[in-house]
């Protein structure tokens, strides 16, 4: 008690000659505290502000504003002019800085940090899934999602393999790039000797061997005339009628589930780190972070950002909303304010066609 007493007469003795209004707001911890003088301002607290202001006390009231017991922050957006003079850009910026944002940043955890008036941010891969939202509905959240994708481990994780809807043979074969097309011919003609089908389009085959019932032998010649149709639908009847074609059948589809398996996941891939990269733009820099696996310390690779505007706004944004800050960490305070976060949601198709067939082509390349 006796500390306190001493500096308000200290206080009162620097400040014998101003109004006790001045004083009084230099002792205040709360709205409370001041709300009868502010009247004498036509309640207003950003006229109160500019008349200690104008005695040379401005920023010694901020100052003390931002120790109030309730929504400090708050209150200094309101001294310096609300809401609607932050929105049109009426407001002095440093001051912002120094009374709100830094004032906040202080009051948050390690990840933010500040250097010649830039704030960076740095995260690991466990850190950067932090953006992203965490409700989940029927399926994976995009936060549990991205912590999949940050840290590498999607494909480990995706079970979907099988699931694959598969399109019909004709559209399977006719993708088959003209080298695999080759391919799969030379293939057949090098593993088969005789081939069973009842279609019509054979007739003359099995006619000409006589070796039984709707078979007939598998020669160069017959394969090249294959090759050498402009359209490969004889080759589809065979594909798909053919008892001993069926393995390659197999095989089309299996590299097809692939292909789009791969495909799939190089497009959450990249439009989860797109989204990271829309908020935080690129990189400027690498760093380290420490975690504890047990008792021994492990170092992580991390990416700097740089997020002045970012954390500016957002800092400010929750003052503005008359909130203090909820959680310690940046992310988590991001994703309270833009109600949930980060998501690019799921895919459960390929939006490119191309990326689709080659992929599948390079995929069954490796079996012929």
């Amino acid at each position: 008690m006796g500390m306190k007493l001493l500096h308000t007469v200290q206080t009162l003795v620097e400040q014998k000659e101003q109004p006790f209004w001045v004083k009084r707001a230099l002792d205040s911890w709360s709205w409370d505290d001041i709300v009868e003088y502010v009247k004498l301002f036509s309640g207003d607290l950003h006229e109160y502000y500019k008349a200690m202001d104008k005695r040379g006390f401005g920023e010694d009231f901020l100052e003390q504003i931002s120790n109030w017991d309730e929504s400090p922050h708050w209150y200094v957006v309101e001294a310096l002019g609300g809401r609607n003079a932050y929105k049109r850009g009426l407001i002095d910026d440093e001051l912002l800085m120094r009374y709100v944002v830094d004032d906040m940043i202080e009051d948050m955890s390690t990840n933010i940090s500040r250097k010649d008036g830039k704030s960076y941010i740095t995260l690991d891969m466990y850190d950067k899934a932090d953006f992203f939202d965490d409700s989940s509905y029927d399926r994976l959240s995009c936060y549990e999602t991205a912590t999949l994708i940050f840290q590498d481990t999607l494909w480990e994780n995706w079970n979907d393999y099988d699931d694959v809807w598969t399109p019909g043979l004709d559209e399977l074969l006719e993708n088959l790039s003209p080298e695999n097309y080759k391919n799969l011919l030379a293939n057949i003609l090098e593993n088969i000797k005789t081939l069973t089908c009842f279609r019509e389009e054979f007739k003359s085959w099995v006619e000409e061997d006589k070796i039984g019932d709707d078979t007939f032998y598998v020669d160069i010649s017959r394969i090249n005339g294959f090759l050498n149709e402009p359209d490969r639908y004889n080759f589809e009847v065979l594909l798909g009628c053919a008892e001993e074609l069926e393995d390659y059948v197999g095989e089309m589809k299996r590299s097809y589930q692939r292909a789009f398996n791969d495909v799939l996941l190089s497009q959450y891939y990249n439009e989860y780190h797109k989204d990271l990269e829309r908020l935080l733009g690129k990189p400027v820099g690498k760093s380290k972070t420490y975690d504890y696996r047990g008792n021994k310390k492990i170092e992580l690779d991390a990416d700097v950002y740089e997020v002045t505007d970012l954390v500016k706004k957002t800092l400010i944004e929750v003052a503005l909303d008359g909130r203090e800050l909820e959680y310690s960490n940046f992310p988590e305070v991001y994703k309270n304010l833009d109600e949930g976060g980060l998501c690019p949601g799921h895919y459960d198709d390929v939006y490119d066609d191309k990326k689709l067939w080659d992929a599948y082509n390079e995929v069954i390349s490796e079996y012929l």
